[in-house]
């Protein structure tokens, strides 16, 4: 028997190219199914500033990096993702070498092995002032 208290919880990122749509049958196994929306500009510019305070000069420039590949990557389906993730761990690397040397090894391998998609990304990059 299972124990009164006992919960299962799972996630799943649907949407993702390069994911599978999930099985109907496990699908229904579940009772009940909670879709959660992106975050707003407004949550990752909090996410970013509480976690990581020194980018609050750039954060500006941060989510237009975000919102411009993300919107590439969309138009073009491309089997690639960015996220606020990417961000925080961009962020977090720049504090020591600097925003550009941090989207090396960040930013710039999201577009894995798609040499069109990573000059984009260094396009978009030169496009702003870091400090």
């Amino acid at each position: 028997y299972r124990h009164p208290h006992f919960r299962f919880f799972a996630t799943m990122n649907l949407g993702y190219f390069g994911t599978k749509e999930l099985n109907q049958a496990l699908y229904n196994r579940f009772n009940a199914i909670i879709e959660i929306a992106a975050l707003s500009d407004e949550a990752i510019l909090r996410m970013l500033t509480t976690r990581v305070p020194a980018c609050r000069p750039v954060v500006d420039k941060l989510l237009s990096v975000y919102h411009k590949l993300k919107k590439k990557i969309e138009a073009e389906e491309l089997d690639v993702v960015i996220s606020p993730r990417n961000l925080e761990n961009w962020a977090r690397l720049a504090q020591y070498d600097g925003y550009m040397a941090a989207a090396e090894r960040t930013i710039i391998p999201i577009a894995k092995c798609d040499r069109m998609l990573e000059k984009t990304i260094r396009s978009i990059l030169v496009l702003y002032k870091w400090k």
